[in-house]
């Protein structure tokens, strides 16, 4: 199996859970819980989901993922940098650090596009039509898990301004586990 197959076989078996809410600061709030360092990043965080939103950003490339984890984890050494090392996450080793480029080049750029459901490169994933698309690409991102730090952050905030911009409501990430929406789809 390559590299790439891992990574989406990897992805598929992790369901983090999500949840709907009505704001930029409950979904940065949600998505900072689950870290050691809560709430220091939270403020960061929905800024980066409201200039996002603001900007109607329809496109999120590989600058911008790294321009969010420079911002959001802007007290680090390595913020906006990917990772020059193995890090385990609980039960999970990324792959390494050598591939990440690479592998980010295979969910980079995303598209987002609610009109076009059904119609979605299923190769890259790089096309977003829906909620399952976000949720997925999370998964991915957070299974190639590419910086030192800041990796479900900047995937929350990127998953909570696209959903908002397609939905008009936010889409956060609530904790480990099966996917377990609550509220209606």
């Amino acid at each position: 199996m390559n590299l790439k197959d891992k990574v989406m076989k990897q992805a598929s078996e992790w369901n983090p859970q999500f949840t709907w809410v009505d704001s930029a600061l409950v979904c940065a709030d949600l998505i900072n819980q689950p870290h050691e360092d809560y709430p220091h990043r939270i403020e960061k965080t929905m800024q980066t989901i409201d200039n996002y939103v603001n900007m109607n950003k329809m496109h999120f490339s590989e600058f911008n993922l790294r321009q969010a984890n420079s911002y959001i984890m802007w007290d680090q050494q390595s913020r906006g940098q990917y990772r020059k090392h193995s890090v385990d996450v609980g039960n999970h080793t990324p792959p390494d650090a050598i591939h990440v480029p690479a592998l980010m080049t295979q969910i980079l750029p995303i598209y987002l596009d609610p009109v076009s459901e059904g119609r979605k490169d299923e190769d890259n994933f790089r096309l977003i039509t829906n909620r399952d698309d976000l949720i997925k690409w999370y998964s991915i991102l957070e299974t190639i898990h590419p910086y030192s730090d800041g990796n479900g952050r900047v995937g929350g905030a990127i998953v909570g301004a696209a959903s908002k911009i397609m939905f008009d409501r936010y889409l956060a990430p609530i904790g480990p586990g099966s996917i377990e929406l609550l509220g209606d789809k």
